[in-house]
């Protein structure tokens, strides 16, 4: 997609990239090898293009979100045969805010980042984790 829409974006003169990276991005977790490698691997690409693209005003940053309580949660517990509640009350022990984050949040840290409140961020991760992180 990038290799597309870059061009037009230098035409523009101006724009913001934001790639979804993970908490899986900074630190192991057991079973999400695979998982970790690309999110570390976004991280690495947005920092690359960060300073490829900034000559053209071109932003590149990443989004690191801890657990998100979406649909997919909830599906990956069905398919699992996972209770739910149960599920929900673990991951959300490993926050520091006691929750998992919603939508809604990331949503907010992609609107910052796409806004120009956010135009000397570069480079940057913006980790959304209710302090997954921090523990």
């Amino acid at each position: 997609m990038a290799k597309h829409v870059v061009p037009q974006m230098k035409k523009v003169g101006q724009a913001s990239i934001i790639n979804l990276s993970s908490v899986s991005g900074f630190v192991g977790q057991p079973g999400f090898s695979t998982n970790a490698a690309t999110k570390f691997a976004i991280r690495g690409w947005t920092r690359g293009w960060a300073t490829d693209l900034a000559d053209s005003n071109i932003r590149v940053n990443s989004i690191c979100p801890g657990y998100i309580y979406t649909s997919a949660f909830v599906n990956s517990c069905k398919d699992l045969g996972l209770d739910e509640e149960e599920e929900n009350a673990r991951a959300s022990s490993m926050h520091s805010l006691g929750r998992q984050g919603r939508p809604e949040e990331v949503g907010a840290a992609v609107a910052f980042l796409a806004s120009d409140e956010s135009s000397f961020v570069a480079g940057s991760d913006l980790v959304v984790d209710g302090g997954y992180l921090a523990r």
